[in-house]
């Protein structure tokens, strides 16, 4: 009974977080906010087993064409990135 409910405390917790990063991210696109979510998680130290009920329970998609507008996104930096390159 105590176990049980210490994982529905720290899911509880742990779904407040991912949240906050998937409200954050906005111009990544559903996988990167799913890895950023994974990523920052495990260096918190929740056990995998609560990220995988994270993973269930929040929603990583966005706006239907969310994959196209975190392509424009990274795409505008590609102009910066070439000319910071053949400055070198």
């Amino acid at each position: 009974m105590i176990e049980e409910y210490l994982l529905d405390e720290q899911v509880e917790k742990a779904i407040g977080i991912a949240s906050k990063i998937v409200k954050k991210e906005k111009k990544a696109s559903s996988l990167q906010r799913k890895q950023k979510v994974e990523q920052s998680l495990t260096r918190k130290g929740y056990p995998f087993s609560v990220i995988s009920i994270v993973h269930e329970e929040v929603s990583y998609e966005g706006e239907e064409n969310e994959a196209w507008e975190a392509l424009v996104h990274q795409g505008q930096k590609l102009p910066a990135l070439f000319h910071q390159v053949h400055r070198l």
